[in-house]
């Protein structure tokens, strides 16, 4: 992932870049139309001298919200407060409140006692601006406790056809929280035209549409069939060994992160290998550096937001057949975090006659 320049931002992300800090905004965008890129760009605007605004920038998990503070703080840039939805809203109860945030079971949060206890504190917003990425996967209480409690005011920026959790909300529902100025953006500056034609596959026809992507045509997606573990990371290796980029492979289980990870370690024992899940203790995160060549092994959940210049995409059995809309979006959203090649990878265990039957066909999806 690259943080575009200053003169590289096109007239719709200018907008968002140039839009007044003492004002809610929400931003939507398909994956590829620089969401991630303009909530850091804001963030820093905001941080920078002449404003010198108190902000935090929210994101979906531990991952992606280290990559956006190694991008927000390039260039010398000052720091940012980046954190999980999670540790920000338990951060600020214990600050405000004290003692553990009221919670009905692990990452759900008890928000009706939270609210009656803010209340009671007659707690006041102490940021100037709170800046939300990836929104469309947070509760919608949050966004109402963010609004009354976390800061003045709000910059969200979400996707509703990348909505992969059963509590996640829409665009409407935002709206309905008192976003009334929206900024689409929509032009993908990610996908090649061919990744993009596919990732369309499993676009719903929603309140916003697919974007038109910008760069150009570039090598069909493949569906390649491997037995075995070692015949993945046989394959994957190769490819490093060729293209030397930044490789992403999305896998399911814990345990098969974790496998691939000690067969790539192996097979490339001079390359940056690194594995993420929601196992991964507290901190390791930072440490991934994913902009610099090398493998980074993750399941379908920690995807979101990311971007690799290949992708091996193995987790799809669970969405195949698409029965329903969030497995659709499940897809849409893990097939877009390719920029140059992806790759459907069907083993080591075998998608069914019927899974195989629902992905794209040629010359869409090459077999």
């Amino acid at each position: 992932m690259q943080l575009p320049i200053f003169d590289d931002l096109v007239e719709e992300q200018l907008k968002v870049y140039e839009y007044t800090p003492a004002q809610s905004m929400l931003v939507v965008g398909p994956p590829g139309s620089g969401k991630t890129s303009m909530a850091i760009w804001r963030a820093r605007v905001m941080v920078s001298p002449d404003l010198n605004l108190n902000v935090a920038l929210i994101t979906k998990n531990r991952l992606l919200s280290a990559v956006a503070g190694q991008l927000a703080r390039e260039n010398n840039n000052a720091g940012i407060e980046t954190a999980t939805m999670h540790s920000f809203v338990a951060r600020d109860y214990s600050r405000r409140i004290g003692g553990m945030i009221p919670s009905v079971a692990r990452f759900k949060y008890d928000w009706e006692q939270i609210f009656s206890d803010y209340e009671k504190a007659e707690i006041e917003p102490i940021l100037d601006n709170l800046i939300i990425d990836e929104g469309q996967n947070l509760p919608i209480q949050f966004f109402h406790w963010a609004k009354r409690y976390g800061a003045k005011h709000l910059s969200v920026f979400a996707d509703e056809h990348q909505t992969t959790e059963n509590d996640g909300i829409s665009i409407r529902e935002l709206q309905h929280v008192g976003f009334r100025k929206v900024f689409p953006l929509l032009v993908n500056h990610r996908n090649t035209k061919n990744i993009a034609t596919l990732v369309g596959c499993f676009h719903s026809d929603r309140k916003i549409p697919q974007a038109s992507p910008k760069r150009g045509l570039g090598a069909p997606p493949s569906l390649l069939e491997v037995d075995t573990w070692e015949e993945f990371a046989d394959l994957v290796a190769a490819r490093f060994k060729n293209r030397r980029e930044a490789i992403g492979v999305i896998v399911h289980f814990v345990s098969e992160v974790n496998a691939m990870q000690t067969l790539l370690k192996a097979r490339l024992p001079e390359t940056r290998v690194d594995a993420y899940t929601n196992k991964t203790r507290k901190g390791e995160e930072l440490a991934i550096e994913m902009r610099v060549p090398g493998v980074t092994i993750i399941s379908g959940e920690s995807a979101i937001g990311l971007e690799f210049d290949a992708l091996y995409l193995q987790d799809l059995s669970r969405s195949l057949p698409i029965v329903d809309p969030l497995q659709q979006r499940r897809l849409y959203m893990l097939c877009a975090r390719a920029r140059e090649m992806l790759f459907l990878v069907n083993g080591p265990t075998k998608l069914s006659k019927v899974q195989l039957e629902s992905l794209p066909s040629p010359p869409i999806l090459e077999r």
